[in-house]
This record gives C-alpha cells, structure tokens and sequence, in this order.
C-alpha cells in the first residue's frame, strides 16, 4: 500500500518541487527548512515529497524520486529508517517519555485514509478528549539518538515535524544545538499551520517556504476527474474552499455548503447589532453542536468573507453568491473597512484553533464576536 504521496499526487506544487530538486542536485538544500500553509494544505504532503526526493538513491536529473528503488519503495510504506516523524501526542499517563513512536500506528492509519487532514481528526484517533496536544521534551532526546546514528541506505537522514507551534519550550531548548549544527545530511521538514505560534528560538533556525494554495481551475479540475463531481457543483465547490483541497473534500462531502453559506453570514453579521446579551445567545447555541460542527462553521467564514471582499471591490453580481443572502452580504461588506479584511481572517483561525484544541466553544465564539465589533465600523 502506497501511503507517503509522490510528486504527481501534489496539486499546483510543481514549482516548489522543481525548485527542491534542483537545490539537491546543486547539494545546496538548507538544513532546517519551515513548510507553512493552512490545514488540510499541500504542506505536509510536500514534506513528504521532499522527503522522497531527499532520501531517493536514484534521484533524476530534475531532482525528482525515481519512484522504483528501495529507499522510495520503503517511503511508499512510510518505512525508511533514514526517515523519522515528529507529530503533537497526548502525554500518557505520568511517564515523560511520551513520544510520536508510542502513536506511529495511529498516524499511518491516518496518512493510509487521507494525505490531507485536520488536527481535530488527528486528536480522535489518540482519543484526546481534554488533553492537550504537545511535542513534549522526551522527542528531543529521541531525535539526538537517531542523528548520533550513521544513516542506513543514504547519504541523509529526514526529520519531519508536523505542527512544531506545539513544542514545549524545554523540548525547543533541548533541540537548538541540534538545529543549529546538525550532524552532516540531517534535515528537518517542519510543517506549521500557525506559524506565527512557533517559539522565536526555533523559527529562527528555520528557512521558511510558504506553500502556495492550489489554483481554483486546477482543484476543479481534480474534483471532476477525480472525485467524479458534476461540473457545476465541483465549480462551487472548488470556489468555496478557497485553493484547499481538503476543505473541498469536506464541504462536498458534508453537503452543506450552501447551508453553512447562511450560517456563515449569519454568524458574520452579528456585530452589526453590537449586543454582547446576543452574542452570548448566539454562542450558547453554537456550544450545543458537536465539536466537528463548530469548526465546519468556522471553516465555512473565509469563503463567505471572500464574497463580502468582492462586493467591496464592486462586484456586485458575485457569482457563488445566492440573491437570498445578498442583503446579509452587502450589511457586511459596508461595515467592514478593507483594512481590516485579513485581522478577521487572522480571528477567524485564532477561533478555530482553539476550537480544535479543546478550548471551551461558547467563550471562544462569543470572545470572537466581541473582537469583531471593534474591526467594524458603527
């Protein structure tokens, strides 16, 4: 079974992997390298096709995995032993030697059903429940054993950390030396949905390649070819998840796009009556729903704001924009100054975030609606 994805399974990447390639063919790729991109984007995907690329002894002129040898047969599987992974687990029980390994299982589960997918399914298959999720500092000392090791098949050995935003600060301490001068062919891939979260120390270290979304026409494209969607809803829905394609995968999936369209908008103009005794309401009833729910809500905002955008800049035929909730749309649109467009989206994922991490949902829908009345006008 393949689980790591190859370069082909990436969608509007081709640059990045190109430009990965030729580095290693030049042997000038960097070190530490920071991926970074929404939830459910190409990021981790493409750590794993570098990872590929890195580890492959047959590599083309192009810098590309030749896909037949045994390092890239061991990665189909997620099995090479220059390779080693770094993910946010659950503490068990009062030991401190928690680490990825204890949950390896769980993750290839995970990467067997999905390329692409959430922290909050991430946090269902370890049965989190309250707990939070760490990279706790037991996976620093694992990671200088493994690089005190000589690689077994290639020149290289690979770190993949998935969401290094949720490394405890003696666990980031514990790594910098290592970060800073590793031993010769060690990389680190780290993947961050929340870049601005990472500790000073380690983002410092890093060399930061922001993973661009992928094209509308192209994530359209793959939802006809590939998923079978008629075009016209692949054209909504591809306009809706906003260059993701795991968003895609769940609106079309859920079928309610249209659905958490209203709610979205619903939810957006709730400011506009600046009633707190609302708000609180509002949130109350949002606190019922399942956690999945909430953050589907929360996950539907930014495609809704991006149509208030467009009214904002004139287009007042918005296409994927239904008439019954233009009104809705264009209170909005004349309320919010476009400054203020990307510090809404910036709340937005600092909600939904703490959602998925556990936080508790009325205090931070209602905590979320009150930060939106001082980004509106009156």
């Amino acid at each position: 079974m393949v689980i790591v994805p190859k370069p082909e399974e990436l969608l509007g990447q081709e640059r990045l992997v190109a430009h990965f390639g030729a580095l290693l063919q030049a042997k000038q790729l960097p070190h530490a390298l920071l991926l970074t991109g929404e939830e459910g984007s190409e990021a981790l995907p493409l750590a794993f096709v570098l990872s590929r690329q890195i580890l492959c002894e047959n590599r083309t002129e192009e810098g590309l995995p030749c896909g037949v040898c045994q390092s890239c047969r061991q990665m189909d599987g997620l099995q090479h032993p220059d390779l080693t992974m770094v993910f946010p687990v659950i503490k068990s029980g009062d030991t401190k030697e928690t680490t990825s390994d204890l949950y390896l299982d769980q993750f290839t589960q995970l990467m067997s059903k999905a390329k692409r997918f959430s922290e909050l399914e991430w946090r269902d298959l370890q049965s989190a429940g309250n707990k939070q999720l760490q990279i706790l500092v037991a996976e620093a000392e694992r990671l200088i054993h493994f690089t005190s090791l000589r690689s077994f098949k290639s020149q290289y050995q690979v770190i993949i950390i998935w969401k290094p935003e949720l490394m405890r600060s003696e666990t980031a301490n514990k790594l910098l030396k290592l970060l800073e001068e590793p031993p010769a062919g060690v990389v680190f891939v780290m993947v961050s949905h929340e870049p601005q979260k990472l500790l000073p120390t380690i983002a410092s270290r890093l060399q930061r390649v922001m993973v661009p979304g992928i094209p509308e026409e192209v994530l359209v494209d793959y939802l006809i070819a590939k998923e079978g969607i008629e075009t016209e809803r692949a054209m909504k829905i591809g306009h809706l998840a906003q260059s993701n394609l795991y968003r895609a995968l769940q609106l079309e999936q859920n079928g309610g796009e249209v659905h958490s369209q209203n709610d979205a908008l619903q939810l957006l103009s709730l400011p506009l009556c600046r009633d707190p005794k609302v708000f609180l309401e509002y949130a109350q009833e949002v606190a019922k729903l399942d956690r999945p729910e909430v953050v589907a809500l929360l996950d539907a905002l930014p495609p809704a704001l991006r149509e208030v955008l467009a009214l904002q800049y004139g287009d007042h035929d918005v296409q994927f924009l239904s008439s019954a909730l233009g009104r809705e749309a264009q209170a909005i649109a004349a309320a919010l100054p476009l400054d203020n467009y990307s510090k809404v989206m910036e709340e937005i994922q600092s909600a939904r975030m703490e959602v998925v991490q556990n936080g508790n949902v009325q205090m931070v829908v209602f905590d979320f609606l009150l930060t939106l009345i001082t980004l509106y006008r009156r």
